[in-house]
C-alpha cells in the first residue's frame, strides 16, 4: 500500500504532472499540454518516483505506461488533487468567516474612521468577531510584537522596521480646525503664531500628530498651551462645534462637519503637517483570511 504523506517534498504540481502524463500516456505530450519542456515533465516523475520509491511508468520510445503501482498511485493522486481544488474554491467562494480578529489601533481613528469601517466590515463579515485595542503608538507596537493584536492601525509619520510588515499606507493632513464664525476665519492671512495665541484643545501629548506641532512650534520659538487636553476624538470635534476652541486633528475626523459647512480650516501660511495612515503586522504572524479581510475593508473606506 502506498502511504503519499510522508515527509518528503511533493508538491500539486507533481500530482497535476503525473495524472497528465498517465492520461496522455505521454511525456512530450504532458509537456505540449502543461507548458513545460519534456525534460521538466522526466525531471518531476523522477522525483515523485524517487519519494515514493517505485516506478510508476514503464518507458517506452514514443510512449509511456503505468505500472501497477501506478495505476494504484494515480487513484491517490486523483482524489488529492480534487480534494485541493475543492478546498480552493470553498476559500474563494467564502464569505462567512468565523473566529476573532484584534485589532490595536490610536484612538483617533478608532473614534472617528473606525466605525465606518467596523460597520462595513460587519456586514460582510458577521460571524467574525472584533477585539479593539486603543494605546499610544509605542503600546500598539509593543503589543504586535509580542502577538498581543493580529493588526495595528495608527497614523504617523511613514514607519519601517525589519519585523513588522506594512499592508497599507495612506497620507493624511492634520488640520487646525474652529467653528465656522470663529474671528480667524474672516482673516485671509494667519499664520501658526495667530493659532497658538488662541484656545487651544488638543489630544494628548504621546498623540503623533500632536508632538509633530510642538517639536515645529518650538523650532519657531513658539509653544503650545491647549487649556484642555483629552484622548477622546469626537468629545475634542463636538467642543469645536459649540465654538468653545479651536483643535488639531486629522482631516478624516472632521470631514462630515466640514461638508456641512459647520468646522472651517483654519490654514497658516507658515505651517502644515501630513501623516500617513499604516497598517501592519508581524513578520512572523501567518495572514489570515480575517486579517485580509480587514485589510482590504480599511483600504476601500480610506480610499473612497
Amino acid at each position: 500500500q502506498l502511504n503519499i504523506f510522508y515527509g518528503g517534498h511533493m508538491e500539486f504540481k507533481h500530482l497535476k504532472t503525473f495524472v497528465t502524463a498517465a492520461q496522455l500516456e505521454s511525456f512530450s505530450k504532458a509537456a505540449q499540454a502543461l507548458g513545460y519542456t519534456q525534460a521538466a515533465i522526466t525531471i518531476q516523475i523522477q522525483q515523485l518516483e524517487e519519494e515514493l520509491q517505485t516506478h510508476l511508468f514503464e518507458r517506452f520510445p514514443r510512449h509511456v505506461s503505468l505500472t501497477a503501482q501506478g495505476e494504484l498511485f494515480l487513484l491517490h493522486a486523483n482524489e488529492i488533487l480534487q480534494a485541493k481544488d475543492a478546498a480552493c474554491n470553498a476559500m474563494k467562494t467564502q464569505t462567512q468567516l468565523t473566529g476573532t480578529l484584534r485589532i490595536g489601533m490610536i484612538e483617533s481613528i478608532c473614534s472617528s474612521i473606525f466605525p465606518v469601517i467596523c460597520k462595513l466590515f460587519h456586514e460582510r463579515y458577521p460571524g467574525v468577531s472584533l477585539r479593539i485595542e486603543t494605546a499610544s503608538i509605542d503600546q500598539l507596537l509593543d503589543y504586535m510584537n509580542h502577538n498581543q493584536v493580529d493588526l495595528v492601525y495608527l497614523m504617523d509619520q511613514q514607519l519601517q522596521d525589519g519585523a513588522w510588515i506594512k499592508v497599507l499606507e495612506y497620507p493624511s493632513d492634520v488640520l487646525f480646525v474652529a467653528r465656522y464664525d470663529h474671528p480667524l476665519c474672516q482673516k485671509k492671512t494667519i499664520t501658526l503664531a495667530d493659532i497658538l495665541s488662541e484656545k487651544l484643545m488638543l489630544t494628548e501629548q504621546d498623540a503623533s500628530y500632536r508632538y509633530a506641532l510642538q517639536q515645529q512650534a518650538a523650532r519657531m520659538g513658539l509653544t503650545v498651551k491647549p487649556f484642555l487636553e483629552i484622548g477622546n476624538t469626537a468629545f475634542l470635534v463636538d467642543m469645536v462645534k459649540q465654538g468653545l476652541a479651536i483643535s488639531f486633528l486629522p482631516r478624516f475626523s472632521v470631514e462630515e462637519e466640514l461638508q456641512k459647512g459647520v468646522l472651517k480650516i483654519l490654514t497658516p501660511h507658515d505651517y502644515h503637517l501630513q501623516v500617513w495612515q499604516q497598517v501592519f503586522y508581524h513578520r512572523n504572524k501567518w495572514l489570515t483570511s480575517q486579517m485580509q479581510a480587514m485589510i482590504q475593508t480599511i483600504e476601500e473606506v480610506i480610499k473612497n
